[in-house]
């Protein structure tokens, strides 16, 4: 039907079109068918609500405030479509231009994809500018179902499948029963919050979810059968929480990445950039009013900071937020629809682990289905190659598009991959391969065994401002030299260069204090023979407290990249403990000690020389660790049914040689299973807080490993008490832990901490009352509560249960 003008000025159009309608936020930073044909000359569309005329050639229906179309649940919704010329009979095939975050529909027709034969829909996302966004669209409309529904409930619900993919899903079907559209040659694409939302319909394909989260088949308004062909996602996440407050657990050679519970490191700059963004565009749902799209409550969380840990309003954002605002938690025994996914390599916002992430699920899940993945610096968020090559990305999303709903064209390379330009390189590529693991047949693998440290102060806050996302383009440069709060790990020349393809694999063994806060921030650096300084990747990984060799390694990914290493430069690898304002900087101190470090890096030449076969890859450590201590003491804790039954004793006279002793007892009956399943679910954390909630202190007992060479727990008295012993109290700051089980009164529990482990607070502790509580990872909880402190000083502090 139609046909494809390959001119280059039609290419020019088309990106000029694309920038336009998908490119809304980042504008801002940068700037089978139905029985019968539909009649030639098109008068209007949505049953009268939106008239047509002939502008430049095609047929434009354009829509305003007065002119709404409502969706399925009475919102109404501000819709262009653009329609091919009149000598052209329907039902045509059918895009979706959705816009990014803080956008609107496109402001004119989208000449050229109705000229090769498409309907474009282009509109205003529920909640945003004339969708309910703006205050002066929102009166009461008597013209609506609902004359308020704008105010009661029109608000943005961040690409909520619920609604934001089903207001798309129930346009579609409004034209498919006028006969304009084609019902199983449906595609969409856009950029950012649109590639989100382009994402979440391939996934989708022929259903619909509900507003209880069920899924039911898609038809029309009229009943005809639905389903997406093809979608083009640019520049999109596939897990939301992960992109706005990543934990560094996900690995791209890993088939299951999903969040998991342990809290991320909020990217505070771009949090709040999107958060004013919305602000004056859209309209957010008043704090506390809808659980289901809370974004100033979501936020206010967020902005308080660590720890998230076991803290119920972060899990009930995350399940909010995976459940109903992400891709990759959808359900997907359906095979997707045919997608081209494209991110950029410097995307401080959405790198490439987002596309890595989902086409991994969906080739487990569907060997067949039809993934292609595109990588390069042509465009993104900041820092990414802004307005570089945008025209080249638009064809290709076209092309896509092309192919599976018109049947033309060869379609698009499976993976395709350029590398990014910066200092000396060159932009090289394009790179084709059949998927992601066949692209870097080979391995770079350095090492460094000795030890190192970072707290929450390493990191010169000057150079982190040079990187921050909003501070200028892709290739972010420092002058010779290392930063001395961090640890640096400087590898030789490489004698030939070699071309990294891929994410840097970073595993060390790792000793952590205050795990609740600690952060470690990674940056991999091209160290020019001058001394220059070229940033490859960054990323952030809250690490566990899991520390014993060999397999207790920890391993987390830096993004990928596409970089030329030429002969004579070096790889550096630099961690710190923040990295202000990209990501948020932790609440308390913490202290991790860092050894034997291995940095493996996929490239594309094979092996031979200084390049290796890939290895083995490395997984997370196995074990379990101790809980992480909530946000606030918890709510059900035993404590001693007498006075004094509790005793707290904190020393701090020189550092190195903190102390730590509390003893529980006096309190109701435990048995030795109690305690035994506490065992088998985590091990034990001592946490205290102030009178304010503030979590001032944790020590821990990770169940996992050996201490000294043998076990560090140790059950005796057939099952009725448990010994935790670890000398060097290396771990979580715990020298010993002895649990003893017995009727109500004879229960005892009573540990042993000392070191620089402890993370020990300014002393003396205030403000008072304490509340301290030793909970384990299944519920259980032995605590209590101090007024007044028996001893208290700058290096001494006791005090006895209330």
């Amino acid at each position: 039907m139609g046909y494809v003008d390959r001119s280059r000025a039609a290419s020019a159009v088309r990106a000029a079109a694309f920038l336009t309608a998908t490119f809304s936020t980042v504008a801002f930073f940068m700037a089978a068918s139905v029985s019968t044909a539909r009649a030639a000359v098109v008068l209007d569309v949505f049953g009268g609500t939106i008239s047509c005329s002939t502008v430049s050639g095609v047929q434009f229906c354009e829509g305003d405030v007065n002119t709404r179309v409502e969706s399925f649940d009475g919102v109404p919704l501000d819709v262009n479509v653009t329609i091919p010329p009149s000598g052209m009979a329907g039902p045509f095939p059918m895009i979706f231009q959705l816009h990014g975050w803080g956008g609107s529909k496109t402001a004119g027709p989208d000449t050229a994809r109705a000229l090769a034969g498409y309907v474009v829909v282009s509109y205003t996302a529920r909640g945003f500018h004339e969708s309910c966004g703006y205050p002066s669209s929102r009166f009461s409309d008597p013209s609506l179902s609902d004359p308020d529904a704008c105010t009661d409930y029109g608000w943005t619900h961040l690409s909520d499948t619920r609604f934001e993919a089903r207001d798309s899903q129930h346009l579609a079907g409004l034209l498919v029963d006028e006969g304009l559209v084609m019902p199983n040659k449906i595609g969409a694409t856009g950029a950012s919050y649109g590639g989100m939302r382009s994402m979440v319909l391939a996934i989708l394909k022929d259903r619909v979810m509900l507003s209880d989260g069920s899924l039911v088949p898609w038809t029309s308004p009229l009943g005809t059968p639905m389903s997406i062909a093809a979608t083009a996602p640019l520049i999109p996440p596939s897990d939301l929480a992960y992109s706005l407050q990543p934990n560094g657990h996900m690995l791209d050679y890993r088939i299951d990445n999903p969040y998991g519970l342990r809290g991320g490191v909020t990217k505070s700059q771009w949090n709040d950039t999107l958060y004013n963004t919305g602000l004056s565009t859209a309209y957010y749902s008043p704090i506390g009013v809808d659980p289901s799209a809370d974004l100033t409550g979501w936020k206010v969380r967020t902005d308080a900071g660590d720890p998230y840990d076991g803290d119920p309003d972060s899990l009930a954002i995350l399940d909010e937020l995976t459940a109903f605002h992400s891709a990759y938690y959808l359900d997907m025994s359906v095979e997707p629809a045919p997608m081209m996914i494209y991110n950029a390599w410097t995307d401080d916002l959405f790198p490439g682990n987002e596309a890595l992430r989902i086409w991994r699920k969906i080739k487990d899940l569907h060997p067949s289905a039809e993934v292609n993945l595109h990588f390069g610096d042509a465009f993104g968020h900041p820092r990414a190659g802004l307005s570089n090559n945008v025209g080249r990305i638009a064809d290709r999303a076209q092309e896509h598009l092309d192919l599976h709903l018109q049947g033309i064209g060869p379609g698009v390379p499976t993976l395709e991959v350029y590398t990014q330009p910066c200092g000396d390189a060159s932009e090289l590529g394009p790179f084709t391969s059949t998927d992601w693991d066949t692209v870097h047949p080979g391995e770079i693998v350095l090492g460094d065994g000795s030890e190192q440290s970072i707290n929450q102060a390493s990191g010169d806050a000057a150079i982190a401002a040079s990187l921050a996302p909003l501070a200028g383009g892709p290739c972010r440069s420092l002058p010779p030299g290392d930063d001395p709060t961090a640890a640096n790990y400087v590898f030789p020349p490489t004698a030939s260069g070699f071309t990294l393809m891929g994410s840097p694999t970073i595993a060390a063994r790792m000793t952590v204090t205050g795990i609740e806060f600690a952060q470690v921030v990674g940056r991999l650096w091209d160290v020019a023979p001058d001394g220059t300084q070229y940033l490859i990747s960054r990323g952030v990984y809250r690490p566990s407290g899991v520390d014993d060799p060999p397999s207790e390694a920890q391993v987390f990914q830096l993004p990928p990249n596409g970089w030329e290493f030429l002969p004579g430069h070096a790889v550096k690898l630099e961690l710190v403990g923040h990295d202000a304002p990209q990501t948020r900087v932790s609440n308390q101190g913490f202290y991790v000690a860092i050894r034997d470090v291995v940095l493996r890096l996929p490239v594309m030449e094979s092996p031979g020389g200084e390049v290796t076969a890939p290895g083995t890859p490395i997984l997370p450590p196995v074990g379990l660790e101790a809980p992480a201590c909530p946000f606030d003491p918890e709510p059900v804790c035993d404590t001693p049914s007498a006075p004094r039954g509790s005793k707290i004793s904190l020393k701090a006279s020189k550092p190195g040689k903190e102390k730590l002793v509390w003893s529980w007892k006096k309190g109701p009956a435990v048995s030795g299973a109690q305690f035994g399943a506490g065992l088998a679910s985590k091990g034990y954390s001592l946490c205290i807080w102030d009178a304010d909630d503030i979590l001032k202190m944790s020590a821990k007992a990770p169940i996992t490993g050996s201490c000294e060479g043998a076990a560090c727990w140790e059950t005796k008295s057939n099952g009725d008490k448990h010994l935790y012993r670890d000398k060097l109290a290396e771990r979580g700051g715990t020298a010993k832990v002895l649990l003893k089980a017995g009727d109500a009164g004879k229960a005892g529990i009573k540990i042993l901490g000392r070191g620089p482990a402890l993370g020990m607070p300014p002393l003396p502790l205030s403000p008072m009352p304490a509340t301290i509580q030793l909970i384990d990872g299944d519920g259980g909880c032995w605590g209590a509560t101090y007024s007044l402190p028996k001893k208290a000083s700058a290096t001494a502090w006791s005090s006895q249960s209330d």
